[in-house]
């Protein structure tokens, strides 16, 4: 997939389609460093946790390019702030699923291994 290549992904409560864009594993791993705390499990010890729906929430920001989830206007109209909350506000928990698995497919998630490896040799 070509970083450049943008996706569509028809809501039908929305009359635009929204957009998407694969984006770059550095991208990736800044939401896995944001949706990931420590927890502590004794005195001294700590396990690092993904909170994977957090993450998820915040891959789907960084791949959906409209609407403009970090738009304060869009934010303000649904009478929240921050796009992570626009995003559950907005959306039907069914939507938000399916807008989910769109947005790992975009970014290579949903392939399998016969396709990564046809990829590789091309």
């Amino acid at each position: 997939v070509a970083n450049d290549e943008v996706f569509e992904f028809k809501i039908s409560r929305f009359k635009s389609p929204f957009k998407l864009k694969a984006i770059t594993a550095e991208e990736e791993e800044e939401c896995r460093r944001d949706a990931t705390s420590r927890v502590k499990v004794k005195k001294n010890r700590y396990n690092n946790e993904l909170d994977t729906i957090k993450y998820q929430n915040l891959l789907t920001i960084k791949t959906v390019i409209y609407p403009d989830l970090n738009n304060a206007e869009l934010q303000n109209s649904y009478g929240v702030m921050g796009a992570e909350n626009l995003l559950t506000k907005m959306l039907l928990s069914g939507e938000l699923l399916a807008l989910h698995s769109k947005v790992n497919e975009v970014n290579g998630f949903n392939s399998d291994d016969e396709d990564l490896v046809e990829e590789a040799k091309n």
